[in-house]
């Protein structure tokens, strides 16, 4: 079978993250089961037209504002080689659909990793978060008029909807998309890559890292961003440590000093002495060994309508690790408070250091949590099953 995945943004750099992570697990698997697969993304002027990340073949196509060429991407899609495209992208990806379906000779099979931006996913910003949230481009793709998106969807060409969420499954439903065309599966991690290490003594690393022998290590990582409830962690922690001393904060920042000068986020966790912070981007085996050192992993997501499934919350759960995340978004359809992780308000200090300091007093507790975390990995999460998943709905779909 020949597909052709379509998502913007895709380049090295970005396929560490959601949604590019989940394309490039996807390709790569079914290139090695014999299929013949290449990546569509958008052009960047610094990139070339043609290039192979990793061991798979991309193309970028030029864009007109915010739109791929419409000629060039036909040209690529309606190759008499393609048998089934398998397009990434939120609402916005529709009115592709519906101004194409006519010139279509190739079916789709559209992965929508978003929903529509929701009441649900700003309630808990402040005013300032807001004012940021609609300078991101990202966020602007979920503003799609429900008719279009109704229209695109239904399209004929549109064989099957693939779905991250139940959430987003009721989404298309209430605003009139067929739920026969419509099919949960999930994003994933590899089972295989983050998985619970058996480690004689981490102290070593601890020293190195400036911490004691005996301290818990709470664990951060991604962008400091507000909207992951950095800014709330950090209010959380005095809170923690005046209950427990000996407990650290270990921050993976996926953020760099710019032109010698500190965000106003970093600048304020690095003058903490009970925060210690490693910037820039981490391999996929640097997080793992983080991952190790941890105690508890803590990512109070605020809101994240990028996607449906936070990458960052699924390598916690591989790794044997209780986590305490938010009730937002489709967060709790992945952890089950008190079984699989522990979910606390979204934008609530007090509220996070007390199950913070819960956990942390049981050490039972956390150790049963994080070894159901992991079963659910590995019942559910795991790429190799949602690959073969994701390969059963592109076959019936294929020309």
């Amino acid at each position: 079978m020949n597909v052709v995945f379509v998502c913007e943004g895709y380049n090295s750099q970005s396929v560490i993250a959601q949604p590019w992570r989940h394309v490039y697990e996807i390709a790569s698997r079914m290139k090695k089961l014999g299929h013949t697969v290449k990546i569509l993304t958008d052009q960047v002027h610094n990139l070339p037209r043609d290039e192979v990340i990793g061991d798979i073949s991309v193309r970028r196509i030029k864009k007109r504002l915010l739109f791929f060429d419409f000629k060039e991407l036909l040209e690529n899609i309606n190759d008499e080689h393609v048998d089934v495209i398998n397009w990434y992208g939120g609402p916005l990806s529709t009115v592709y659909f519906w101004r194409m379906q006519n010139s279509l000779q190739k079916d789709i099979v559209w992965t929508m990793y978003k929903g529509g931006l929701t009441i649900e996913d700003i309630k808990n910003m402040k005013v300032s978060e807001l004012l940021s949230l609609f300078n991101n481009i990202l966020y602007l793709y979920s503003l799609c008029p429900t008719f279009i998106i109704r229209k695109g969807a239904n399209s004929p060409k549109i064989k099957k909807i693939v779905v991250w969420s139940k959430r987003v499954n009721k989404y298309l439903q209430n605003i009139g998309v067929s739920k026969e065309k419509i099919t949960l599966i999930p994003s994933g991690v590899s089972a295989e890559t983050f998985k619970p290490l058996v480690t004689s003594q981490p102290s070593n690393r601890k020293q190195l890292l400036g911490f004691d022998e005996n301290d818990s290590i709470l664990l951060y990582f991604g962008p400091l961003s507000s909207l992951r409830g950095f800014d709330v962690l950090i209010s959380a922690m005095p809170k923690i440590t005046e209950k427990l001393p000996n407990v650290k904060l270990l921050v993976l920042a996926r953020e760099f000093e710019k032109n010698g000068k500190m965000s106003k986020r970093l600048e304020m966790a690095q003058n903490s002495d009970t925060i210690r912070i490693i910037s820039g981007i981490q391999s996929p085996s640097s997080i793992v060994d983080y991952l190790a050192l941890s105690t508890l992993v803590v990512l109070p997501f605020k809101s994240w309508a990028h996607q449906e499934c936070p990458l960052t919350i699924l390598e916690a759960m591989a790794m044997e690790k209780p986590v305490v995340t938010t009730q937002m978004g489709a967060i709790p359809e992945i952890v089950k408070d008190g079984e699989t992780g522990f979910l606390v308000p979204p934008g609530d200090a007090d509220a996070l250091s007390q199950k913070i300091i819960e956990v942390l007093k049981d050490e039972t507790l956390a150790e049963n949590v994080g070894r159901n975390a992991r079963k659910q990995i590995e019942k559910t999460y795991d790429w190799n099953i949602i690959s073969e998943q994701t390969l059963a709905i592109l076959n019936n779909s294929s020309a």
